[in-house]
């Protein structure tokens, strides 16, 4: 069976959630399997390999998935290539692989897809990634904006400000007392691994490395931040040399391909150029560190993209009567809305909800979406999890999304929802 089709994911789904639960959604969307298939299992499977198996939030991943890998290795290297879509991914490797399969038939170990999390979503799915497996259910990263009830806010997570003020400075609700190193309850993989001795480097770009989302994930890791993909893989090969003969674990976040497929789309000519670009330096970064004997390199992504185009586009200000039901601003993401009933109007909004916008989107009872595990586990959920998620959720069928932005700016490339092309993500293993 192709490893993709809906039907085996929906299959799976069918193992963790309801069927009354699963029926809302169309048979070709693909729900988050964290019981093995997800990125929320890397951690655990990281753990795993260097042989730290205490302290992580869900299993690793299934054994299917890890039967052609080795029980154990020195080092674990993640490499995380942002808005990278399994689909988009195949398509590239039959029409213009660019040398990538000659490099996995020297190299690789396996490759298959597995899903990103709920919402699919780069600041959710990292948080997921970077520490130790918990979920947006239990870390309380529920999206890219979403309510922070202590401010009586909306606030931006990925840029730490306000949402909706857009003379708001990035960073600015530190200020205001949310302080980065202690806004998740839960652990950091680089904590979990410290506590047998086995250290953490952060390899990303040196614009984020210091920024409030960053400080938040990377606990008590070495972040080492780079200027461009040379200075990248010349800082991964660095970190070969330095921990040779070690155990260790380092975190590689490349962005490219997402900014690329916001600004042009996933379907843009620039997308094959810059495989193309990467394939060569990822090349000649495995020729460079051959000798570099008992490390793993796993290649994965946050999520995918969607091309999307204005005429996908809805806007909450042409959905009057929904505004009036609220007693916030629209949060979450164009393609994965939080909406935030007055009081009392919940079962109204979700009336009006399901007859206006079910053709469009998926709509969901917030409080029903969160017991049923679809932002993970709900044994161990966030003290304000529920009130952060909202009253009722829209996720977009198709290419549909809202925006609220400058009505003339586009960005061809959208994520958030459970469509295909956004919650298939590669796992790939190479091995040193």
């Amino acid at each position: 069976m192709n490893p993709a089709d809906p039907a085996l994911w929906r299959q799976r789904a069918s193992k963790l959630y309801k069927p009354e639960f699963l029926k809302l959604f169309p048979e070709h969307q693909i729900l988050p399997q964290y019981n093995g298939f997800s990125l929320a299992n890397l951690p655990a499977t990281i753990g795993q390999l260097l042989d730290v198996p205490e302290g992580w939030a869900q299993p690793a991943l299934d054994k299917a998935l890890l039967s052609q890998l080795p029980e154990q290795v020195d080092r674990v290297m993640l490499l995380v290539l942002d808005g990278v879509a399994w689909s988009r991914l195949q398509t590239q490797l039959q029409n213009e692989d660019a040398g990538f399969n000659e490099l996995f038939s020297n190299h690789g170990l396996s490759s298959s897809p597995i899903t990103s999390v709920s919402p699919s979503t780069t600041c959710v799915a990292t948080t997921v990634l970077t520490g130790n497996g918990a979920m947006a259910a239990e870390t309380g990263m529920m999206g890219f904006q979403f309510l922070l009830a202590e401010l009586g806010l909306v606030a931006n997570m990925l840029f730490w400000l306000p949402a909706g003020q857009p003379n708001a400075s990035n960073g600015s609700l530190e200020a205001w007392g949310i302080k980065p190193e202690t806004f998740l309850p839960t652990p950091s993989a680089a904590q979990v691994l410290a506590k047998s001795n086995i250290s953490t480097r952060i390899i990303m770009p040196a614009i984020y490395s210091r920024s409030p989302l960053s400080r938040m994930q990377m606990r008590d890791a070495e972040i080492d931040g780079y200027l461009n993909a040379t200075d990248m893989f010349l800082k991964m090969q660095h970190w070969l040399d330095d921990t040779a003969g070690k155990k260790a674990h380092s975190y590689c976040y490349y962005p490219d391909f997402d900014s690329l497929s916001h600004r042009d789309g996933s379907d843009a000519e620039i997308w094959s150029v810059l495989w193309e670009d990467f394939v060569f330096q990822f090349k000649r970064f495995l020729t460079k560190v051959q000798n570099a004997t008992g490390t793993l390199v796993l290649m994965t992504a946050d999520h995918g993209h969607l091309p999307c185009t204005l005429a996908d586009r809805h806007y909450f200000e042409d959905q009057k009567p929904l505004l009036d039901m609220l007693n916030l601003m629209p949060a979450g993401e164009a393609r994965h809305n939080l909406l935030y009933a007055r009081q009392g109007a919940k079962e109204e909004l979700l009336a009006y909800s399901r007859q206006v916008l079910a053709e469009q989107f998926v709509v969901l009872d917030a409080q029903e979406a969160l017991a049923e595990g679809l932002y993970g586990d709900t044994t161990r959920l966030h003290p304000d999890a529920a009130r952060r998620l909202g009253d009722i959720v829209l996720i977009a069928k198709g290419k549909h999304y809202f925006w609220s932005g400058d009505p003339k700016k586009e960005l061809k490339g959208k994520h958030g929802g459970l469509e295909p092309e956004e919650m298939l993500v590669p796992f790939i293993n190479f091995k040193l």
